[in-house]
């Protein structure tokens, strides 16, 4: 899984213009039927280890690792994941009128499947973005439906193993 950092983590670069984003790469194991609180820690850890290393260029990572690389594969990650939790501040300027533009669905993702959240009052909102020549709606709809669930037993039943929450979400014994 991939998902964008962004941010400046130097004094260096404080009072530079433009966007400084970075791809990383999150690689979790679910060997050994993990609780879901075990799964969530990998995952904790897995991200804090890749954010302690964010400044080293992903086209770098790329060219290093395209020799251990599948060749079917386009990239070194197929799904795109971004949360964004960042407060939405309104932005007050003397002498101009500023408004958020309405935004586009994108038709396109470079990766098999991108999802994109974000926080509202309402909980979390946002959107997914699929290569059709992989994947169907019905697909998509139900991955998305399957996630939800996991989120659910995670607050709800933390310490349920992977396994039976597979065989509740399919009906196996």
């Amino acid at each position: 899984m991939g998902t964008l950092v962004a941010n400046r983590q130097s004094q260096d670069t404080e009072g530079l213009i433009g966007l400084f984003a970075n791809l990383v790469i999150l690689r979790t194991t679910l060997g050994g039927n993990p609780s879901l609180r075990q799964v969530l820690q990998r995952v904790r850890t897995t991200t804090l280890d890749a954010y302690a290393h964010q400044a080293l260029p992903f086209e770098y990572l790329a060219r290093v690792l395209v020799h251990a690389r599948q060749c079917e594969r386009q990239s070194l990650f197929q799904v795109m994941f971004a949360l964004q939790n960042a407060r939405q501040h309104t932005l007050a300027l003397p002498s101009l009128i500023v408004q958020a533009l309405e935004t586009q669905p994108v038709e396109a993702s470079a990766c098999e499947l991108a999802v994109s959240l974000h926080e509202s009052p309402q909980g979390l909102e946002g959107s997914c973005v699929y290569q059709t020549a992989l994947f169907d709606a019905p697909t998509v709809t139900r991955l998305l439906e399957d996630y939800r669930q996991v989120l659910e037993c995670l607050i709800a039943q933390p310490e349920l193993r992977l396994a039976t929450l597979r065989a509740r979400r399919y009906g196996e014994s």
